[in-house]
């Protein structure tokens, strides 16, 4: 059987902490993503109205 290191509490709350900042930067660059998505889903629909007045 493997034999399981132990980590101090400190070292546990240290990691945990280290990963929910990860998370949180993650779920901040994911906003971004889907702002710049919605972004150029509206720039795309401009365009096409703006060619459809020109007609």
């Amino acid at each position: 059987m493997r034999q399981v290191a132990k980590k101090s509490v400190s070292e546990l709350k240290s990691l945990s902490e280290e990963l929910a900042l990860e998370a949180q930067i993650a779920q901040y660059r994911a906003d971004i993503i889907e702002a710049n998505v919605r972004k150029m889903k509206s720039q795309a629909e401009y365009t096409k109205l703006r060619a459809a007045i020109k007609r």
